[in-house]
C-alpha cells in the first residue's frame, strides 16, 4: 500500500536537476527546458500519499488494538464464567443462617459483562469514526482507491468482530441468568431443608415438665393413683404414677440441649413421680428437690423419658 520506491525514484529524479542544470538547445536552435517542475510536483504528490497512507495505517492499527482489547475482556469473562461449577443438588449445604455469605460471583460477572458491553459499543463508535476519517483521507486521490477498498475490508472485518462480541456477551448474560435462577432455586430448597432439619432437631430435643400439687396433677390427667388395698370406697397405700396418655397441654415444653436448670415454685420440696433418676441431678436429697432442678447429665437423665413429673411434697 505504501510506495517508498516510487517516492525514492521521484526524489532521485529531482536530484538529477541540481544547480548544474542548464537549458538545452534543440537542433532547431530553440531552447527547451526539461520538466523539473513536473518531477518536483510528482514527488510532493507521492510524499502526500505516503503521509496519508501512514495516517490511515495508524488509524487502522489503533482500531484493531481497541477491538482486540475488548475481545480480551470478553474472553476473560467467558473463562471466569466457565470456572463456576454447575449446581449439584446432591450437595446442598444446611446451616443456621449465621455464617458469612460468600460473594455472589454471578452478580460480579454480570457487572463485568455490563462494562464489556460499554467497551463493545465504544469500539463500534470509534471504528465508525475512524472509517469516516480513512474514507476522507483515501478518497482524495484516485491512485489510492485500491488502498481504500483494502482498508474498508479491514474495517468491515473489525465491525464483524464487534457483532460477534455482542453475540458472545448475550450468551454470557443468558448463562449468568441461568446460574442465578439455579442458585435462587437451590437457596429456597436449602432454606426449606434447613427449616425441616431445625424442626426435626427441635422435636428431637423437646422434653416436657409438669409441676404441681397432687390434686392439680390428678385433675389435669397427668398422674393417676395405683395400687393399695381394695377396701371398697377407700384404697389405702395407693401411690401416684404417670398417666399413660397425659395431655400435652398440661406440660411445659423445654429444649433439653439448652435447659440445664428448671425453677420450682414457692421454694417448696418436690419429688419426682416419673421414672427419671435423681442421681443425674445436682443438689438433691434422695428423691426430694427444692428450689430448682439442676440437671448434671442431660443425656442420661432424659433417657428415662421425655415427660418429667414433679409433685409437691406437702
Amino acid at each position: 500500500m505504501i510506495r517508498p520506491i516510487a517516492v525514492a525514484i521521484a526524489i532521485s529524479g529531482c536530484d538529477k536537476f541540481g544547480g548544474d542544470w542548464m537549458p538545452r538547445v534543440t537542433s532547431g536552435g530553440i531552447r527547451q527546458q526539461d520538466a523539473p517542475a513536473h518531477a518536483t510536483s510528482r514527488a510532493d504528490s507521492l510524499a502526500r500519499e505516503l503521509a496519508r497512507l501512514r495516517t490511515v495505517s495508524a488509524e487502522k492499527d489503533s482500531a484493531l488494538a481497541q477491538v482486540r482489547e475488548t475481545q480480551d475482556v470478553v474472553d476473560a469473562i467467558s473463562r471466569e464464567l466457565s470456572s463456576i461449577p454447575g449446581v449439584d443438588r446432591r450437595r446442598m449445604v444446611v446451616n443456621a443462617g449465621n455464617e458469612s455469605q460468600p460473594v455472589n460471583i454471578e452478580q460480579v460477572i454480570a457487572e463485568k459483562i455490563t462494562r464489556a458491553r460499554a467497551l463493545v459499543e465504544q469500539s463500534d463508535s470509534t471504528i465508525r469514526e475512524r472509517e469516516h476519517r480513512i474514507t476522507a483521507l483515501l478518497g482524495e486521490t484516485d491512485s489510492l482507491k485500491a488502498d481504500a477498498a483494502t482498508f474498508r475490508e479491514s474495517i468491515e472485518t473489525m465491525l464483524a468482530m464487534i457483532d460477534k462480541q455482542r453475540a458472545e456477551l448475550e450468551r454470557l448474560t443468558a448463562r449468568v441468568a441461568e446460574l442465578e435462577s439455579a442458585q435462587e432455586l437451590l437457596k429456597r430448597e436449602n432454606t426449606e431443608l434447613s427449616d425441616t432439619v431445625g424442626a426435626l432437631r427441635a422435636r428431637e430435643n423437646a422434653v416436657y415438665v409438669a409441676v404441681g400439687t397432687e390434686a392439680e396433677l390428678l385433675r389435669a390427667g397427668v398422674v393417676v393413683r395405683a395400687g393399695g388395698a381394695n377396701m371398697g370406697f377407700w384404697r389405702p397405700g395407693q401411690t401416684l404414677i404417670p398417666a399413660k396418655n397425659p395431655p400435652r397441654s398440661a406440660f411445659r415444653s423445654l429444649d433439653m440441649s439448652q435447659v440445664r436448670e428448671i425453677d420450682l415454685p414457692d421454694g417448696a420440696g418436690y419429688r419426682i413421680v416419673s421414672n427419671h433418676n435423681p442421681e443425674f441431678l445436682s443438689r438433691t436429697r434422695g428423691n426430694m428437690i427444692r428450689g430448682s432442678v439442676e440437671i448434671r447429665d442431660a443425656e442420661r437423665f432424659w433417657e428415662a423419658g421425655r415427660f418429667l413429673i414433679l409433685v409437691r411434697a406437702d
